[in-house]
């Protein structure tokens, strides 16, 4: 049972590619996961066939055999345009937590801004520079250099906008323990 997601964003289509094993260009989702029990909260079924998403940003997931899917092989299973929209969002959110969680923990370390996520990005998969660079071809190597300083601009001015707003109020998004 298989199910097709438009991921808008090529970088959480990278992430999703750590977060999920998969098999041929596949994604095998789990219950087992917070992200595989999401996105089976949102497969619908149907009695005839759904067209099918196409193009790049589309996302082909495995269905797991799950009690809460029992019924899902005698149908056609699909995700509907609004709660992809909804599913992307999610995925915004886990992105967001993730390296928010991975910015406070290198930072505490003494790291640099930049060398946390430098290597967020590195261990997260987020650029395809984790293949043999000799292999590469200049042009290539340039783009890839080029893409893994866009997405650490990127990342950069995310954790500046979260921190400034931690400066500016932090009783209202700190909670006292």
């Amino acid at each position: 049972m298989k199910v097709y997601l438009r991921i808008q964003s090529p970088l959480y289509r990278d992430y999703l590619r750590y977060l999920l094993p998969q098999s041929e260009g596949i994604f095998c989702l789990s219950k087992q996961t917070d992200w595989g029990t999401l996105v089976c909260s949102f497969v619908r079924y149907s009695d005839t066939p759904v067209d099918r998403e196409t193009g790049e940003d589309v996302m082909t997931f495995l269905l797991p055999k799950t009690h809460s899917l029992a019924s899902a092989p005698n149908y056609h299973c699909y995700i509907r345009s609004e709660d992809q929209i909804k599913i992307n969002d999610f995925l915004k959110v886990i992105f967001n937590l993730d390296l928010d969680r991975w910015y406070i923990k290198g930072m505490k370390m003494g790291m640099q801004q930049k060398e946390v996520l430098e290597s967020f990005i590195v261990s997260r998969k987020l650029t395809n520079l984790l293949n043999d660079n000799e292999t590469l071809k200049k042009r290539q190597y340039r783009e890839e250099l080029q893409l893994l300083e866009e997405r650490k601009e990127l990342l950069r001015q995310r954790c500046y906008y979260r921190n400034q707003r931690l400066e500016f109020d932090p009783q209202k998004y700190l909670v006292n323990t």
